[in-house]
Order: structure tokens, then C-alpha cells, then sequence
């Protein structure tokens, strides 16, 4: 019969705490003053604004935190197309954390009077202003309809991209010294960032033209007769050429 009894009284408290208290328990963390945001926290942006990334995370001072919806806000900050990856997350009592992970720019695209941020994969992402524009520049047709998020399909400007990641990878130093490459007669033009002198590089053979290139440009700097060059030519394996105006 004892037994019974602390039976009855348990269930007893197990209705109360279910029915009666965690329904005021969730109440009171909802409307608490010490369980409403006060700071929210953007962290790992650069070419993305904290302005940006609060309007498409929907996340407001003074709200409730426990009824944010993380993983929507995640989902609105990733239809950025400088976003490749993102987090949020509460930092109890108080406090919303937004980490941010950007695509990162390697070059910039122009066509057909269009410029377009490219990362890596070529992926055209929006040429936001002050922020890419010292990049080198590919100048290729994007090729089809040109849409953000989307990767360039253009053969000749992936060749392009190509020969600028050998680069990065071979002579990291030679990158910043590169204005633009574009299309030549048989292969890619690059035009050096010092007076714009074209460097026909042709295709293939990335990495006798590289240490081709620095060896020349690094002459260059030096030797004055040398900055009155009119072209370099790469193409032939082995040889430089260097032309000048008569």
C-alpha cells in the first residue's frame, strides 16, 4: 500500500512539473530580460558588410534568443554569393555570434564591358568596389549568360586562370606584378603591371615561361635600356625575345 502511495505522489509531481512548471519555465526563459539579444557579433567578414549580413540573418536586438532560428539565418546569409561558409550560434545569456567564411578573389573577369570577381574555382562573384580592383585581370567572354555564383565556362579564360594559379603556386612574388591576360593569335597575352609591356606567352610550358618572366622582369628593374621593351615573347621554348621600337 506504501508503495502505491509513492507512486501516486510521484506521478503526482511528474504531472505538476510537466504541466505546471516547465510551461512557466519556458515562459520566463522567453520573455526574461536577461534572455534577450544584446549584442550580436559578425566575425571573418571583409568584402561582405556586418550591414549585409545582419539584413539577410534577420537577427534583431531584444528578440527572445532562445526562438532564433540558427540554421534559417545560416541558409539566408549563404544566398550571398560571397559566402562560402557560415555559422551562427548563441552565446548565452546575451549574445548571437555570426562567423563568416568569404570566397576569396584571385583575379578580376572583364567581358564585354562587365567586370566580375573570380575565386579559384571561377566562380563570378560581384567586383565589389575598392576591395578587388587591384587584382590581375582576365579579359575572356564570360561565355553563356553570366550569373553570380556561377563558374566560367569560357575555355580560353580557364586556360587564363590556369596560368594564373601556376603562378600563385610557382612564383607567388611575380603575381602582384601582373596587370592582365587576355587572348592572343595563338595563346595568352600577359601585360606586365610596369608599363603595360604585352608578354606573349602562348600555351603550355607554364613553368620554363614563369622563371622566363621573373629572370626578365627582374632585369628590368635594373637596367634601364631594357624599359623601352615594346614586347616579350615567350612562345618558343628555351628563348626570350624582347622587341623594340625602332
Amino acid at each position: 500500500m506504501k508503495r502505491l502511495i509513492n507512486i501516486i505522489v510521484l506521478i503526482g509531481f511528474s504531472g505538476l512539473f510537466t504541466f505546471v512548471v516547465l510551461p512557466r519555465y519556458a515562459r520566463w526563459m522567453e520573455s526574461g530580460d536577461c534572455f534577450r539579444i544584446e549584442k550580436i557579433e559578425v566575425e571573418g567578414n571583409d568584402l561582405v558588410s556586418r550591414k549585409e549580413i545582419l539584413r539577410l540573418a534577420r537577427i534583431r536586438k531584444h528578440d527572445a534568443i532562445w526562438r532564433v532560428d540558427l540554421k534559417a539565418a545560416e541558409d539566408r546569409i549563404r544566398t550571398n554569393p560571397w559566402i562560402k561558409g557560415v555559422s551562427v550560434f548563441r552565446r548565452h545569456p546575451d549574445a548571437v555570434r555570426i562567423l563568416i567564411e568569404e570566397k576569396r578573389p584571385v583575379a578580376l573577369l572583364k567581358s564585354e564591358g562587365h567586370f566580375y570577381a573570380l575565386d579559384r574555382e571561377l566562380t563570378l562573384l560581384p567586383a565589389n568596389p575598392g576591395k578587388c580592383y587591384t587584382l590581375p585581370i582576365l579579359s575572356f567572354p564570360a561565355g553563356g549568360s553570366p550569373q553570380y555564383g556561377k563558374a566560367v565556362t569560357n575555355k580560353a579564360a580557364r586556360e587564363g586562370m590556369a596560368f594564373l594559379l601556376f603562378l600563385l603556386k610557382d612564383r607567388p612574388d611575380l603575381y602582384p606584378k601582373i596587370s592582365e591576360i587576355g587572348p592572343g593569335p595563338d595563346g595568352l597575352v600577359l601585360y606586365t603591371g610596369r608599363g603595360g609591356i604585352p608578354v606573349r606567352i602562348g600555351r603550355g610550358g607554364y613553368e620554363w615561361k614563369i622563371r622566363y618572366l621573373e629572370a626578365i622582369l627582374a632585369e628590368m628593374e635594373t637596367n634601364p635600356s631594357l624599359t623601352n621593351a615594346e614586347y616579350i615573347d615567350l612562345r618558343y621554348e628555351g628563348q626570350v625575345f624582347v622587341g623594340f621600337g625602332v
